[in-house]
């Protein structure tokens, strides 16, 4: 979630920022709207409040006086700031300077590496391999669950163990610490590491009914949310943790459609690695690590 002084002292950029993020720029204007109402509600609980608190025994009629309006002016509160935190986490974080506007269709080619091979051969895409050889089996994943489940058999198992085990090793050795964590969060946790849906098409977690969990979808949220409600001192910084954990993703609407084999699906396992680190090195810290292991 974004500071509001920041919406506040640059509502023009945060709004052109949201609609390049494609979302309504309107939702600036909203919240500002809910943070001014909110703000004099506030003012005025906190007003109340003080009188209550110089009131003597013997103002028991005012005291009761008081404490009725104080309660309706907080139960408004209440509601009100509801409003706002919904509102400001609708507000997407803004992208970096740089970062062009536009389609995917609208994205350039910076750099060729290498040259593509032309094969005197048919090339089968990984799903036909993976049948070919019995390391994928999609028709069983979706008889035993739905569509977007899965079986990765014989040598596929192996060779997934062993990139795993291959990415923590190498990060290891780069100072990360080798993490295994929970599938699940509290709803608190998943907000707060920035999943929080800002429309139908981006709601991709699953809920457990009647619990306050969710399925992660990366283990990012896990390896963030062990910090929760923690001060991190900047003498223990950086700290580094490379994650490995099962993701669920519903892939709802558009997503995942006319995608095949296993590149779109609903559970997957995956490596992730987390990095906190001073601000001013954000860059520098995030390319110091090897991308063509």
């Amino acid at each position: 979630m974004l500071d509001i002084k920041l919406v506040r002292d640059n509502k023009e950029k945060i709004r052109k920022a949201t609609e390049a993020k494609g979302f309504d720029g309107k939702l600036v204007e909203l919240t500002l709207k809910a943070d001014e109402k909110r703000r004099k509600l506030l003012n005025k609980v906190e007003q109340l409040r003080a009188k209550r608190n110089k009131l003597t025994k013997s103002d028991i009629s005012k005291g009761r006086e008081l404490k009725k309006e104080l309660k309706i002016e907080e139960e408004k509160l209440g509601v009100v700031e509801k409003e706002f935190e919904t509102l400001m986490l609708k507000i997407p974080n803004p992208s970096a300077a740089d970062v062009k506007v536009g389609p995917p269709e609208a994205n350039e080619i910076l750099k060729h590496v290498g040259k593509p091979k032309n094969f005197a051969f048919e090339v089968k895409d990984h799903l036909e391999i993976g049948q070919l050889t019995d390391t994928i089996d999609i028709e069983r994943g979706a008889k035993v669950s739905q569509s977007g489940f899965y079986y990765i058999k014989n040598d596929g198992a192996f060779l997934e163990f062993a990139l795993v085990q291959y990415a923590l090793n190498k990060l290891a050795k780069m100072g990360f610490v080798p993490v295994i964590t929970p599938n699940v969060v509290k709803e608190k946790n998943m907000v707060g590491c920035g999943f929080q849906a800002r429309s139908d098409k981006e709601r991709q977690i699953y809920h457990l009914e009647g619990e306050d969990l969710d399925l992660i979808a990366t283990a990012e949220i896990t390896l963030v949310g062990q910090h929760t409600d923690e001060t991190i001192e900047a003498k223990d910084l950086p700290k580094k943790y490379v994650g490995y954990s099962y993701c669920y993703r519903t892939e709802a609407g558009s997503y995942g459609k006319d995608v095949r084999g296993i590149l779109r699906v609903h559970e997957f396992r995956k490596v992730e690695m987390v990095n906190f680190s001073r601000l001013k090195r954000e860059y520098g810290e995030i390319w110091e690590f090897p991308i063509g292991w």
